[in-house]
């Protein structure tokens, strides 16, 4: 499998071009991952620990 930093080269991009690319990517945050619907799994992942985070604040409430 080819990353991004192979896929431009692979285009003949000059090496300062995927430079300046890879961190203009990394300055605004913007990250490549092979996972596939990565936004939508890390959200859902957000909402279970911030449930479980609640059921143990509440617990922890209720046995004090």
């Amino acid at each position: 499998m080819m990353d991004l930093k192979d896929i431009l080269t692979k285009l003949e991009l000059p090496d300062e071009q995927i430079t300046a690319i890879e961190n203009a990517m990394s300055e605004n945050k913007l990250y490549v991952t092979t996972e596939e619907n990565a936004e939508t799994r890390l959200a859902k992942f957000k909402d279970e620990r911030d449930e479980a985070q609640a059921k143990v604040d509440e617990s922890t409430k209720s046995s004090e």
